[in-house]
């Protein structure tokens, strides 16, 4: 964060300076055992912690703190000398303001993010190939929400050349409200799946929340959109700034991937041909399909920005990946765990799916999926549908399906002719552990996948373990 004075902090929160208002500001935290000297203590008031009880705390090491106007009249004589308070009507809204006008102060690339699956290691390529030529700020981890955002702008710093942000949702006007904040001048949108069906009712309702990143964006902005993905494309005829396709298959595309060729755990080569004219052999180090196209999407970023195509390329090579996102790491009997678990979605379990098919040549295959959530009437088709794609992984020793909603998946396997001793279903993690520890197979593959309500993470750590 750019040092910036107290009194200044209050007038971009809305608020009012108690203490000392020529006090510098150098950073922003919302938990009070990691403040430091310059920073701003914010006291947010959730669902089971107020943070007021920890402003005292909090000064105790750093100068100032952003409270609401009722804590501040009762607590503000107790100020200790030298400290501050900016106080505010509500917090969460006064930090949000906050950080609004901070990203004003910066005349940078604001790349926004979103997408149905796929965003947060587009996020971390994005910043990888822009890293290539500029310095790049980018959101922590997949802080992307009307907490996170605001966080991840104040983290910009002076000689910052560009940002990348990512934007989540749960419901219409959610991306719309992070857009303001943010105010993006290139727009990036993986896909439109089915994730939040729950929630929104429809597939058009959910590219119509995420096509709320496309319609704040300025005139002379860019959005670049998944072209294999026909929901982008019908955003895309709403707009007035400039779109950019990429893709995995040959049409009217701007970057199109050609000779993909999957390496394992390794990764995935293949040839990026832009405008149909200049080409580049990419090594990606990472496996999947899926992320060659979040690769061509943070390409075409840097495109956009002036870079060419060999140093795009080049950047990838750098990519530096959020958590539990195709983690590649070692468990027990010399078998390969996939630690995919952050999250999980019909489109993407398949991708990962596809990942572990690749893998490992002939070893033999355990694939571990949980329930995936907040798909609504496309629950039982989507599992099943899932379930399907398994059965075609060759060398695929075992099924493993974890939850009530993954017991589709275990069906949908055995219709589509995987054989029933294959498949085993389980309602909990630890019955699912149990069983694998019984059931050891030698220099297997093991793909980990559900859901981020599953926490299909205590899988990978009970194996690791042991």
């Amino acid at each position: 964060m750019e040092k910036i004075t107290l009194e200044k902090i209050a007038r971009y929160a809305e608020g009012q300076v108690y203490g000392r208002a020529d006090l510098t500001i150098a950073g922003v935290q919302i938990d009070s055992r990691h403040v430091g000297k310059e920073d701003l203590f914010v006291a947010l008031t959730g669902e089971n912690v107020d943070g007021h009880a920890f402003v005292f705390a909090a000064l105790d090491t750093c100068d100032a703190a952003l409270v609401a106007r009722e804590w501040a009249e009762a607590n503000s004589p107790k100020l200790p000398a030298g400290k501050g308070l900016v106080v505010v009507e509500e917090t969460l809204s006064a930090l949000q303001n906050l950080a609004h006008r901070y990203r004003q102060r910066f005349h940078i690339p604001i790349i926004g993010v979103t997408g149905s699956s796929g965003k947060t290691t587009t996020k971390d390529m994005i910043a990888s190939v822009l890293g290539a030529k500029f310095s790049v700020h980018k959101t922590k981890a997949n802080f992307n929400n009307e907490l996170g955002l605001p966080l991840s702008l104040l983290g910009i710093e002076p000689d910052h050349q560009a940002a990348v942000v990512e934007m989540g949702m749960r419901g219409l006007g959610e991306i719309g409200f992070l857009a303001e904040l943010a105010e993006p001048t290139i727009g990036v949108i993986t896909n439109v799946g089915e994730t939040h069906l729950e929630l929104l009712g429809s597939q058009a309702n959910i590219a119509s929340a995420k096509g709320e990143l496309l319609r704040a964006l300025p005139s002379d902005g860019i959005a670049i959109l998944n072209g294999d993905d026909v929901w982008c494309r019908t955003l895309a005829s709403e707009l007035e700034c400039s779109v950019l396709y990429y893709g995995l298959n040959d049409g009217v595309l701007d970057l199109v991937a050609r000779s993909v060729t999957p390496m394992g755990e390794h990764g995935t080569r293949f040839t990026a041909v832009w405008l149909g004219q200049t080409e580049v052999e990419v090594l990606l180090p990472l496996p999947g399909r899926h992320n060659v196209a979040n690769a061509l999407a943070a390409m075409c970023v840097g495109l956009s920005l002036g870079m060419d195509l060999a140093a795009c390329a080049k950047g990838l090579e750098e990519i530096q990946l959020t958590g539990m996102r195709l983690e590649i790491c070692a468990g027990p009997w010399q078998s390969t765990i996939i630690n995919d678990t952050y999250n999980a979605n019909p489109d993407s379990t398949k991708a990962s799916l596809q990942v572990l098919a690749e893998s490992g040549l002939t070893s033999p295959k355990i694939a571990v999926l949980g329930s995936m959530l907040e798909l609504g009437s496309a629950t039982e088709p989507g599992h099943r549908q899932v379930g399907e794609f398994a059965a075609t992984v060759p060398d695929l020793a075992y099924l493993i399906t974890v939850g009530e909603f993954a017991r589709f998946i275990a069906l949908g396997a055995e219709q589509a002719g995987l054989p029933s001793d294959k498949i085993h279903a389980f309602m909990d993690t630890q019955q699912a552990v149990s069983w694998l520890e019984n059931h050891p197979i030698q220099d297997a593959w093991i793909l980990v996948k559900g859901s981020r309500g599953m926490e299909m993470e205590r899988i990978v750590q009970a194996l690791s373990a042991i």
